[in-house]
């Protein structure tokens, strides 16, 4: 999730994850202008924008259950993690969100009931950022990410399912719909292909920056074109990486039993190092200890 409102758009972007790949399976936008249309036509209940986004969050849980919510801690992040445990705004079945646990920086919300599923994320650290684009860029040519397939088919199937006119049908970002998401994972595509990896500057302290390139806006200022949705799947695909390619811990368990089911036993024999167990496990050892 990428909370920004004012200037870019609110952003979420949900991946799911297999053994061998990730897909991309929902995109979605919003920002207060948008937010005041569907105030207008009272297609939200909710009087407040982060209030609204919660909830959105909220019923997307439903039909997608997470594991895990990259959330940016600037731009209004942590409005939306504290509206996510806000007890006045649960509905019936749901349960409180809050952060991961991680038991070498313990906090005070560890002790609280209900899921701790969200990592709250710093662009402003270098090295997360560099790890994060490098991952993503490999994981593209790689085929790691898939996108939906797209057509004109795909998308007049859509709007007839939804009884619009194909030929005359006016998209309406205020409508959550199918042809919508199909239209925001198109404009995510066109996002990806804006960014542009540049050095903050020369010599020992250089970093690497990806951003968009500037352009001149109507008022004859420069401004750069927006990447809310880039920056959505770059914290979705870096929590997936680190979800899936983490090496599991070595399971030490106390192995003893009478020597005559030993002799019968047909599992592993040795736990440890996969260097040693994968030689001692397939060959023969007896002894009889006291």
């Amino acid at each position: 999730i990428d909370p920004a409102s004012e200037q870019d758009n609110f952003s979420i972007v949900i991946l799911e994850v297999f053994p061998d790949h990730r897909r991309i399976v929902y995109c979605w936008t919003t920002n207060r202008n948008n937010f005041k249309e569907r105030l207008k036509t009272g297609l939200v209940q909710d009087h407040d924008f982060y209030g609204f986004c919660t909830r959105k969050i909220r019923n997307l849980m439903k039909v997608f259950p997470c594991s895990r919510i990259g959330l940016d801690a600037q731009g209004g992040g942590v409005a939306i993690e504290e509206s996510l445990h806000d007890p006045s705004k649960l509905e019936e079945g749901e349960s409180l969100i809050w952060p991961i646990i991680d038991y070498e920086k313990p906090k005070d919300t560890d002790s609280q009931q209900g899921l701790h599923i969200i990592e709250l994320i710093q662009f402003a650290k270098a090295d997360w950022t560099g790890q994060a684009n490098h991952g993503l860029r490999k994981d593209l040519e790689d085929k790691m990410i898939l996108f939906p397939r797209f057509d004109n088919l795909t998308l007049g199937l859509a709007l007839e399912k939804e009884g619009k006119d194909i030929l005359n049908s006016d998209l309406n970002p205020i409508y959550d719909s199918l042809s919508e998401c199909i239209l925001e994972i198109e404009e995510l595509k066109n996002e990806l292909t804006t960014i542009v990896m540049t050095q903050t500057s020369t010599g020992a302290g250089a970093r690497d920056r990806w951003d968009t390139p500037e352009v001149k806006l109507q008022n004859g200022k420069k401004g750069r074109l927006r990447k809310d949705r880039y920056s959505s799947l770059l914290i979705a695909n870096m929590l997936a990486r680190q979800m899936t390619r983490n090496l599991q811990p070595i399971q030490y368990d106390v192995i003893g039993d009478n020597r005559i089911n030993i002799v019968k036993h047909d599992g592993n024999m040795y736990k440890g190092p996969e260097w040693f167990t994968s030689a001692v496990n397939d060959a023969d050892y007896m002894g009889i200890y006291k």
